[in-house]
């Protein structure tokens, strides 16, 4: 892995953590019959969230172009979360700062994502490189 993916990797791998509490805080709300933090949550979400995150870490270290492709999925879904929260009835938070919240979670997985989107392309693909880090 290039020393330079570290930090879009660190962010990246951070927002999918705080993504996964969120949604795992929204099932427990919901399932005592309280609203959840944003319009949807759910155990699906988790997991699909923990699976790329895997792959994000995999790809990282073994193929620069699988992980500028996850990144990219990353990034369409934090893009989509951040404009479903202006675009969507403010009903489906508890509270405005729910929903500025997770335009903030979502602002840092979608810095995250286009960090690690040009740090990879950036990357000369040698493994020989001074940057390379086992």
């Amino acid at each position: 892995m290039q020393k330079h993916l570290m930090f879009p990797l660190t962010i990246q791998v951070g927002h999918i953590v705080l993504s996964c509490f969120w949604n795992l805080v929204g099932v427990y709300l919901m399932a005592q019959g309280l609203a959840a933090l944003g319009p949807s949550a759910s155990i699906k979400t988790v997991f699909l969230l923990l699976g790329l995150g895997v792959l994000l870490v995999l790809t990282a270290y073994r193929s620069l172009a699988f992980y500028i492709l996850v990144s990219l999925l990353l990034a369409l879904g934090a893009l989509s979360a951040i404009v479903n929260a202006f675009v969507q009835t403010s009903d489906l938070w508890p509270s405005d700062y729910w929903r500025a919240g997770g335009v903030v979670l979502n602002a840092g997985g979608l810095i995250g994502a286009v960090c690690g989107i040009v740090c990879g392309m950036k990357n000369n693909y040698s493994k020989k490189s001074e940057d390379y880090v086992r």
